[in-house]
């Protein structure tokens, strides 16, 4: 309620609310202990950031290609083909009526001849605290984001999804509806990245989203905590807690696996670790042969993970930086890069 959230806001500074978790997160001066917080009336728990310092965890053949009507695909035809959408495609399977909600870096997408055509029902930048989810010169979190491309990976997985360029690059659903919540600052990693992810899963909830196409995971942090292997079992972390949510109240949740695969790490990241949710590796787009990168499973409580795989090696889109000169489109330069990032929205 309003009057609990003000009775915290005197103890510290309030980073978000969920309804979901009923629960607020709050930053509290530095040297100022939780024990007060413990007795307020209201207050079933406190749970600190979790802070683990992480340790050293232990220890295909290609797929059959399809045969597709060779539409105008271009150099997009490729990872499409291996999923078999050109045969959705040529059955009028485009994506329209549904509600897709994206959560990355942000998305530069009207500096792009491929996003002409896009339907964009609403768009929030939780990093800042607005409704531009292209990349700012003085933003007040992120600051100068032209300058290190944040919104570049964002606008690259969404080219994966909403591109309609023929000859270049068609998206999987470009009749779709999208939702875009800017909820990673690219520039550090810390435990925040969390509160804005379960802030943005909320918001596309209360906005109707069918499905969540996230390609971000967490395990460490840039402070020195994180998570151990452990802690990857679908219950611990918030972001699981609140991906398992989503899907129970009717979201398909598609989520990257991570690239952890020839780390030390090894494993998926959080919140692929979620029960329910759609966890995907990547292959190879000419080959199909599971990336090296591609985290392995199982979860820590031993379930299958990932659930599936799709391209995310070798796979073609929009570059992602802004446009040059305001007002115009990008150069269409177009790129081919690597990650279980693009495998999930494929």
């Amino acid at each position: 309620t309003a009057d609990y959230v003000k009775g915290l806001a005197q103890f510290g500074t309030i980073r978000t609310c969920s309804r979901w978790l009923n629960a607020v997160s709050l930053e509290l001066p530095k040297g100022r202990g939780p024990g007060a917080l413990s007795q307020l009336p209201f207050a079933t728990a406190v749970i600190p950031v979790r802070a683990a310092r992480r340790g050293v965890p232990s220890g295909a053949e290609p797929a059959a290609r399809r045969s597709a009507p060779n539409q105008d695909y271009g150099p997009s035809f490729e990872q499409l083909n291996l999923l078999a959408v050109p045969l959705l495609h040529a059955r009028g399977l485009r994506g329209a009526g549904v509600r897709i909600a994206i959560m990355d870096t942000g998305f530069n997408w009207p500096d792009y001849r491929a996003f002409a055509h896009l339907r964009v029902v609403a768009e929030r930048d939780f990093i800042n605290d607005d409704d531009d989810v292209t990349d700012e010169v003085n933003a007040p979190v992120s600051g100068d984001e032209i300058a290190i491309q944040q919104a570049g990976h964002g606008t690259r997985i969404l080219g994966l999804l909403a591109g309609n360029d023929p000859g270049q690059l068609i998206g999987v659903a470009p009749e779709a509806e999208y939702l875009l919540a800017k909820v990673e600052d690219l520039a550090r990693e810390l435990p925040i990245e969390e509160d804005r992810w379960i802030a943005g899963i909320e918001w596309a909830d209360s906005l109707g989203a069918d499905v969540a196409s996230v390609s971000l995971g967490y395990t460490d942090f840039d402070d020195g905590t994180g998570y151990v292997y452990g802690d990857l079992d679908g219950r611990t972390t918030l972001t699981a807690q609140a991906a398992q949510i989503a899907v129970s109240r009717g979201m398909v949740v598609v989520v990257s696996a991570g690239n952890e695969g020839n780390k030390l790490w090894h494993y998926i990241t959080t919140p692929a670790d979620a029960q329910d949710v759609i966890a995907v590796g990547a292959v190879h787009v000419q080959s199909a042969a599971i990336a090296s990168f591609s985290s392995r499973g199982p979860s820590a409580d031993g379930r299958i993970k990932p659930d599936i795989v799709a391209p995310g090696q070798f796979v073609y889109s929009v570059d992602g930086a802004r446009a040059t000169v305001p007002g115009t489109f990008a150069a269409e330069q177009y790129v081919r890069f690597n990650g279980t990032s693009a495998s999930a929205p494929l």
